[in-house]
């Protein structure tokens, strides 16, 4: 039984460790309104995605990243820091 435990946590483990990065959240304006198909992008990276028709996104990597750029085109770009690997709480409000 004990073996058994044991070959199922070394199972499990790796495939919490695939992601290092994992955010997701909203992008708003700053009138609260959802900014839907803005980019997401970890910076210094290609790995990206956009929002939702609501101003949902999720977004991981395998890799390590610690700040995050948010665009949509005729509001400001931002650049904020991520100061948790996982974060699914997160919401990013641009400006026109």
């Amino acid at each position: 039984m004990k073996k058994l435990k044991l070959l199922l946590v070394l199972l499990v483990v790796p495939f919490f460790c695939l992601s290092q990065t994992k955010i997701g959240g909203y992008v708003l304006s700053t009138n609260n309104e959802p900014i839907s198909y803005a980019n997401v992008i970890f910076k210094g990276s290609r790995e990206g995605t956009i929002t939702n028709e609501n101003g949902k996104f999720y977004l991981e990597s395998q890799k390590k990243w610690d700040t995050v750029i948010v665009s949509f085109l005729g509001y400001k770009t931002i650049e904020v820091p991520l100061e948790k690997k996982v974060n699914f709480n997160l919401t990013f409000y641009l400006e026109e």
